[in-house]
């Protein structure tokens, strides 16, 4: 499956994965609100020319949908969470932006 486009701005595809850089994933996880797509979150990554380096301790994720939960709530509250764990996470990074 493929993003919607106003959602892959920024991204790169690699080994069936989607990357933004720091810079330009926190317009993506709006643009997925936007679509009504919920966001389970995901890691930080260092992208090579011919590798991936993940380091999968370095995560910002969304909790589980409560069976309860309509999509639409759960579709706002994934993008919140993620966005905001997102946030802290980079803030915190002694890394070029």
């Amino acid at each position: 499956m493929s993003l919607p486009s106003e959602v892959a701005i920024g991204a790169t595809l690699r080994d069936q994965e989607y990357g933004w850089s720091l810079k330009t994933f926190p317009a993506a996880i709006a643009a997925a609100e936007r679509v009504e797509l919920a966001c389970l979150g995901g890691q930080i990554q260092f992208r090579f020319e011919n590798s991936i380096a993940e380091a999968y301790w370095l995560s910002a994720d969304s909790s589980k949908r409560s069976p309860k939960e309509c999509w639409s709530d759960y579709v706002h509250r994934s993008c919140r969470e993620v966005a905001s764990k997102f946030t802290d996470l980079a803030a915190s990074l002694d890394v070029e932006q």
